[in-house]
């Protein structure tokens, strides 16, 4: 009696860790078979005129790396998924088919337009539109349109 309980005890562990284990395994390749683009969401996003904000602020840091970007010290309460509330420097990156980089150095003063929101870690928020010392570099439908191309090409 006690034997066949034991062997019914087993029998019960070995079932619940086989769910478990086959559980964990669905919940792990899933994902490798299951991976939307961001692409439709961004587009969809970034189309929408309401998503953007002007702002204002000084330029920290200059990247130019396969993009540029640019760090931004912005005016506190800009709404960034990556800013914890105590920093206020920005990455932004600029959307531009000209070469605006030229014209910008750090400690210029400019004023953009972005969308705040961020889809992945890494990403910047974009620039669609740049003024320095009261000239446009960046037109918001030149910047937007360039931000668009970008974010239909997303994977």
């Amino acid at each position: 009696m006690r034997k066949e309980k034991k062997n019914k005890k087993n029998m019960i562990i070995a079932i619940v860790f086989s769910v478990i284990l086959i559980f964990s395994i669905f919940v792990g390749i899933v994902p490798i078979f299951y991976n939307p683009s961001l692409s439709p969401r961004m587009v969809e996003y970034y189309s929408n005129n309401q998503n953007y904000v002007e702002l204002e602020g000084e330029i920290v840091e200059i990247c130019p790396i396969d993009t540029i970007y640019l760090f931004v010290s912005v005016e506190y309460g800009f709404e960034q998924a990556f800013i914890d509330g105590s920093y206020n420097e920005c990455p932004f990156q600029l959307f531009s088919p000209k070469n605006i980089i030229d014209f910008l150095a750090v400690g210029d003063v400019i004023k953009i337009i972005s969308a705040t929101r961020c889809f992945y870690d890494g990403h910047a928020a974009p620039i669609v539109s740049l003024e320095l010392n009261g000239e446009v570099l960046l037109t918001f439908e030149e910047g937007k349109a360039g931000l668009l191309e970008w974010a239909s090409k997303v994977k």
